[in-house]
């Protein structure tokens, strides 16, 4: 239930060259999916936590985000799998968690031997042995903590 989140940006790649090279390498297109998340700050509001539902095309999640430092292993994820994007949304509402942000995006997936591979077209990042790029769109109040 409490993971580790390992995550790190990487700046300056071309999408489209990238995916040329997951292909020469023998790379397999799995296909491209639309991921939803909002973001909703606890209640009472903590720094550095906040609550995160998340549609990512396949399983929908609800989890806790604590950062306690900027180091690559400083941010926390408390998460368990739901039933309905829409339907948990709804209960939070009902609980009192407002969200501050809407955000969106699509991301291509990619099979390289025993292990997949993701991009999008903007945007990389590295995690668990995939690699990605968010398209991002968002909607409704954003604040930053």
């Amino acid at each position: 239930m409490h993971t580790i989140e390992y995550e790190a940006k990487v700046l300056g790649i071309d999408p489209d060259a990238m995916a040329e090279r997951i292909k020469a390498a023998g790379g397999i297109f799995q296909g491209e999916r639309l991921m939803r998340r909002y973001v909703y700050d606890t209640v009472p509001p903590v720094r550095g936590r906040w609550v995160r539902l998340r549609d990512s095309g396949g399983a929908v999640t609800l989890c806790v985000k604590t950062i306690s430092s900027d180091e690559i292993d400083g941010t926390r994820e408390t998460e368990t799998t739901v039933g309905s994007f829409d339907d948990t949304h709804a209960l939070l509402g009902l609980m009192g968690l407002t969200h501050r942000s809407y955000q969106e995006n699509r991301r291509s997936s990619w099979r390289t031997g025993a292990r997949p591979g993701c991009w999008t077209a903007c945007g990389w990042r590295l995690t668990r042995g995939r690699v990605s790029r968010p398209t991002w769109r968002s909607r409704g109040t954003t604040r930053t903590r």
